[in-house]
């Protein structure tokens, strides 16, 4: 008979110390609001447990890499704004609606489907707009001074859908905890393109 393997390996989660982060964290930003992003189980930890603690420390919004992430938050009482970074199918706009959850958008076709579906659903989908200024994976190309207008014009499109209210645009560091002599200046540079397309003219 073969003996039963025992599980010895587990993780302890000190809230305290993520408040004690989370707070360090806000005072850095200078005071401005703190997006927790909260995807893979809180990257292991627990994200409904995660999610709740920084909402007591004032979190509002959390970000997730799906649907099911978002749901699961949801479902665990989270109440605050959240952000879904990755693909969500436009079929389900529905549920993006009536769940109250934000999608990323990345693209003008996606945000046409998204708009299609949400219209059909009744509803508009809320969506923040992805610039994509390094990461090279999703996103609207900012990534050198001529693709700028086109970027711009992309966003304003799908400002303009009837079935998406968007009420932000975000931007990804891609390297932004590199120490590398290539990376440092990498992520210096990257604000400039976003701040460019935030504020150009959409008329």
């Amino acid at each position: 008979m073969e003996p039963t393997f025992e599980k010895h390996c587990w993780a302890e989660v000190d809230l305290d110390a993520l408040r004690h982060n989370y707070e360090k964290i806000c005072r850095n930003a200078g005071g401005v609001p703190v997006c927790a992003v909260v995807k893979a189980d809180a990257y292991g930890h627990g994200d409904v447990a995660v999610a709740r603690t920084l909402a007591r420390c004032g979190a509002e919004w959390f970000a997730v890499s799906c649907l099911a992430e978002a749901l699961h938050l949801r479902s665990g009482g989270v109440t605050g704004h959240i952000l879904i970074l990755g693909h969500t199918d436009p079929a389900y706009a529905a549920q993006l609606i009536s769940n109250d959850l934000t999608q990323a958008v990345f693209s003008g076709a996606y945000a046409q489907a998204l708009s299609e579906n949400a219209r059909a659903a009744g509803g508009r989908v809320k969506a923040h707009l992805k610039v994509d200024t390094g990461m090279g994976r999703l996103g609207f190309d900012a990534r050198s001074e001529e693709h700028i207008a086109a970027c711009v014009s992309a966003l304003t499109g799908c400002c303009g859908l009837p079935g998406l209210a968007v009420p932000g645009l975000f931007q990804h560091f891609a390297v932004a905890d590199s120490h590398a002599p290539a990376d440092v200046p990498y992520t210096a540079g990257q604000p400039a393109p976003f701040v460019q397309v935030a504020a150009a003219p959409t008329g």
